[in-house]
């Protein structure tokens, strides 16, 4: 978080944003939560886990709304969505 969702100040690295007073640990708090969140469910990507990771996505997507675990949510949804190769083919 670099501006207070509040008053769009700059943010430093205190508890409080020294504009508008707004206490900050709780909002940082959710934004590390969504991060380590984001994090693992790339590792589920990795290794091809797809509902562990949409499932986690969206945990993360509940905490903050974000771009990128929104594509990483496609692309999961995506591979469920896909037929294996060898099912694929049509009977001759």
């Amino acid at each position: 978080m670099e501006r207070c969702p509040n008053c769009r100040a700059r943010l430093d690295d205190g508890d409080s944003c020294r504009r508008c007073g707004l206490e900050l640990a709780t909002l940082r708090a959710v934004e590390q939560a969504h991060q380590s969140l984001a994090g693992r469910a790339a590792g589920h990507l990795a290794r091809g886990e797809m509902g562990a990771a949409i499932r986690t996505l969206n945990r993360a997507q509940a905490l903050c709304r974000d771009p990128l675990v929104a594509a990483m949510l496609a692309l999961a949804r995506a591979e469920v969505g896909k037929v294996p190769a060898t099912q694929a083919r049509s009977p001759n």
